[in-house]
This record gives structure tokens, C-alpha cells and sequence, in this order.
């Protein structure tokens, strides 16, 4: 008898889980790239373009085009990361596009972070690795003024998801990864590409609502994307210029722009550019 109230209670659950598949839509999905409006809205022309290159050191400068190239020296890398809100690593950034050479200094911190490859399988020793956090931009000209990325934490043994956090969606395309002011006017370096789960027959009904408001996505996500663009927008979201891991465009927008003190050059752009190309590298 007891054997018989087992069979007959595995026999409804069956049954009810056959019923549930039954009645409840199958979703096969794939991963689909989601690309902001403003990548297919840009009408502006392109006054300045050219190519986007790291070198060995200043001597490899050209002056003679308008590739941005950019090196790195004066490197010191803290070897003492118990207190990390001091930010004592530090390295000089030097960039040069057609003979306008510009130098920065950044200062960070080397933190803990949630490894984002990790899954069922990984070792508890490899769940958590180093990575850079809290990037300061400093010895700017006083025209130009930046903010922090990242955030900071002032014992290297706090854990940090910072950057491998999923913090964004694709409602948030194009989404802020950066800001900073250039003549007392606000603009942000924006990610313009993510890639989420969608239904693979686009008939198949499903909330794109809660799909596109779901957030998956990390700052770091942005970076790995393939063939991401970022843009550099004011706070009207007009375009100025637009970049990748290694080529940039720059718009008319800038030429356009309004003829006093406040205007933002070419030269402008090839700096921030060149400098979130760096920031960007080390954070990736």
C-alpha cells in the first residue's frame, strides 16, 4: 500500500509538469545586439578622422596626420594594496594628434573585484581577481575638469563587483560610462552596443518591455562588446564625435558650435579621446 501512494503521487506530478509544458510557450532564444537610436540618427558630417594608436613611447610620435596616437610612461604601481583609497599607482599618459601633444597624469587603485567568467566550476581561490577601480584624471588644464571612475573603497579586502556589476539595460542605450566638462560645458562618452537574449522566431509573443528593462549588462560588458562605438554627446545629446577600439570620427557639430569661449575643438576631442582610449584599456 505504501508503494502504491509513492507511484501515485510521482504519477501526478508527471502528469502536472507534462500539462505545464504543455500550456506554457516554449522560448527559444538567441543573443541579438541592440545598437542605440542615435548610431542610425547621426546626420553630421565628418570634418577629422583618422586612426587611434597606442605606441611604445614619445619618440614614435607623428606630427604629419590626424591619427590619435597616445603612449604611456612614468609608471609606478603600488606594491602596498592593503589601503587602496590613497590611489598610489600612477602613470603619465601622453597623447598627440597632427603635432598637438597634451599630458595627463592617472592615479588608481588595484582592488578585489567578482571575476565575471567564474561559474558553477570555478575554484573558490578564482572567484574574485584583481582589477583597477577608482581612476582619478589629474593634471588636466583648467579648462577641462572630469570625474571619478569607479568608486572607492579604502581596504583592499573589501570585496567590489564595481565594473562586473549589471548595472545596465537596454533602455539605457546610449549608456553614460563617463562624464566630464570642457569650458564650463557638460558632455558624457557614451556605449552605444550590448547584446541580450531574445525570442529567435520573431513571432513568438514575449514582454519586450521587461526584456529591454532587465539589467544584464556591466561597464566592462560595454568594452568586450564586439565592434562597440562610443560617442561623445552634450547634455542636448547632439554628437560630436564617435570612436572605436581603434578608429574615430569627428562631426561638424563641433565646428558648428556656437563661436565663443565656450566652443569645443578638434583638438578638445583628440585629447578626450585619446585619453578614454587609455582609461578604457586599463579598466577592460
Amino acid at each position: 500500500m505504501y508503494y502504491k501512494k509513492i507511484y501515485a503521487a510521482l504519477l501526478s506530478i508527471s502528469i502536472f509538469a507534462l500539462v505545464s509544458c504543455a500550456t506554457t510557450p516554449f522560448y527559444v532564444a538567441e543573443l541579438t545586439q541592440i545598437q542605440a537610436e542615435e548610431l542610425f540618427q547621426n546626420q553630421n558630417d565628418v570634418i577629422q578622422e583618422g586612426h587611434i594608436i597606442k605606441v611604445k613611447n614619445r619618440n614614435a610620435f607623428s606630427s604629419d596626420n590626424y591619427d590619435i596616437q597616445y603612449c604611456i610612461n612614468k609608471s609606478f604601481y603600488w606594491p602596498f594594496r592593503i589601503v587602496t583609497a590613497i590611489n598610489n599607482s600612477t602613470e603619465q599618459v601622453n597623447i598627440n594628434c597632427n603635432g598637438n601633444e597634451s599630458s595627463i597624469k592617472l592615479t588608481y587603485d588595484y582592488h578585489t573585484e567578482k571575476n565575471p567568467d567564474t561559474d558553477e566550476f570555478t575554484r573558490e581561490s578564482d572567484k574574485y581577481i584583481s582589477f583597477v577601480n577608482h581612476i582619478k584624471i589629474k593634471n588636466a588644464p583648467d579648462e577641462y575638469s572630469f570625474e571619478s571612475i569607479g568608486h572607492s573603497r579604502p581596504l583592499f579586502f573589501f570585496m567590489y563587483d564595481g565594473f562586473s556589476s549589471n548595472n545596465y539595460c537596454a533602455d539605457n542605450l546610449p549608456a553614460v560610462l563617463a562624464s566630464f566638462t570642457v569650458k564650463e560645458k557638460n558632455y558624457k562618452v557614451c556605449a552605444t552596443k550590448m547584446s541580450i537574449y531574445l525570442p529567435k522566431n520573431k513571432e513568438q509573443p514575449f514582454d519586450k518591455d521587461a526584456a529591454y528593462s532587465e539589467k544584464t549588462y556591466s561597464f566592462r560588458d560595454f568594452l568586450k562588446e564586439k565592434e562597440q562605438v562610443f560617442l561623445i554627446l552634450d547634455n542636448e545629446n547632439n554628437i560630436f564625435a564617435s570612436f572605436t577600439q581603434d578608429k574615430y570620427l569627428m562631426y561638424d557639430t563641433a565646428e558648428n558650435y556656437p563661436e565663443d569661449n565656450s566652443s569645443i575643438s578638434t583638438t578638445d576631442l583628440a585629447f578626450i579621446i585619446g585619453l578614454y582610449s587609455r582609461i578604457f584599456e586599463l579598466v577592460k
